[in-house]
């Protein structure tokens, strides 16, 4: 074993103890989405990933079957690693859970299926790779680029799906998450193409670390500003917006809206029907104020109630804006072909010398709710 071997080493043993403390401390949470236990599978792969670099580095001056196997190890952990990355960024605009069924998953996965059996196979077909009897590995120049790019083809179409998600004017509430996202996996893919001219430094160990880092560090920005089911901010990213407005002396209106018979839809239909209610009214609002963050801000509230902030001279008052509000929602239920009417009632207070104060502003507004509601 070369003197390079204990320093490698030790490099993929601390990225293995960083990645394990991150992936506790995820579990630890309350929050369990679809996207985050995707992202929990990935870490999985990544620390199996550290664990493979580690016998590959023990194995290289192995006997054949050692050198062998090592190699086949590590990159049928890869595909595994960059395929649970995809699922990752995929469900992150999977809101209602309609888009990653099994079926698609199972047609998504077919490529990486196709690349496992011959990483697999490859010490007999020697379409990749092979050893020889001295235990020397060689590799098919063609076939061992068809392998490489099969295995970063997910975690590259997952910088696609995120920057192109990135660009969707609906998600203006997210757009620098999406953005860290995409850029995530540069890191991981710098540090391998640094370590084919330098294979005995740890750069990839190094590089993946950082790239689930970064998304782990988007993960966390978003549980504190996004609501996770609607993936519109919070009460709490609303509350700050609202704060640092307040201060200013520019013109400012608080819209507040509720749905209309939102407990019948969930006694009726249950409660994921009402959870995709709710999704609809926020796909309502991001349409509807995407396109100016600097009049509009949208954020849930609470339950069933929803708030804009309209700031500014430009935007359109709150009786035209509510009115686009409520149209584009019926377009929305006509588009879903849903079997219920979703309305929205609506609430509204300008800044003025009674409403300084954020409780004072939400609570004048509140009041023309309650007055709309009852007079249905």
């Amino acid at each position: 074993m070369d003197l390079y071997a204990p320093y490698y080493i030790l490099a993929d043993i601390v990225c293995m103890l960083f990645l394990s403390l991150n992936l506790y401390f995820a579990f630890m949470g309350v929050d369990k989405q679809m996207h985050k236990r995707y992202l929990a599978a990935a870490t999985v792969m990544a620390v199996l990933y550290f664990a493979a670099d580690i016998y590959w580095t023990i194995s290289e001056y192995g006997t054949a079957s050692e050198v062998i196997n090592s190699n086949t190890i590590l990159y049928f952990i890869m595909c595994l690693m960059g395929f649970s990355l995809t699922l990752y960024n995929l469900s992150l605009q999977d809101d209602d859970g309609s888009m990653l069924t099994g079926p698609f998953i199972f047609r998504l996965s077919i490529p990486m299926l196709i690349n496992m059996a011959a990483i697999l196979t490859t010490r007999w077909t020697h379409i990749y790779f092979w050893v020889t009897d001295k235990a020397e590995l060689v590799t098919n120049p063609f076939g061992y680029f068809i392998m490489v790019l099969f295995g970063m083809g997910y975690p590259l179409s997952s910088c696609s799906i995120a920057l192109v998600a990135a660009l969707k004017k609906e998600n203006y509430a997210d757009r620098g998450l999406y953005i860290a996202r995409a850029v995530s996996f540069l890191p991981a893919i710098i540090a391998a193409i640094m370590q084919i001219s330098a294979q005995h430094m740890p750069f990839v160990c190094y590089g993946i670390t950082l790239s689930f880092f970064i998304l782990t560090w988007s993960n966390t920005i978003s549980y504190i500003s996004l609501d996770p089911l609607t993936q519109i901010n919070n009460r709490a990213q609303f509350r700050r917006y609202l704060g640092g407005k307040l201060r200013d002396k520019d013109d400012l209106t608080l819209m507040i809206m509720d749905l209309n018979k939102f407990k019948s839809i969930n006694d009726t239909y249950g409660h994921v029907e009402g959870d995709r209610a709710l999704i609809r009214v926020a796909r309502a609002l991001k349409e509807t104020c995407g396109q100016n963050r600097s009049k509009y801000f949208i954020s849930r509230y609470g339950g069933d109630e929803f708030i804009v902030v309209i700031s500014g001279t430009n935007a359109d008052s709150p009786e035209v804006l509510a009115g686009k509000i409520q149209d584009r929602l019926t377009q929305i239920c006509e588009e879903d072909r849903t079997e219920y009417a979703l309305t929205l009632s609506f609430g509204y207070a300008k800044r003025d010398d009674t409403t300084e104060s954020i409780p004072q502003l939400v609570a004048a507004a509140d009041k023309k709710l309650y007055e709309a509601k009852h007079a249905l």
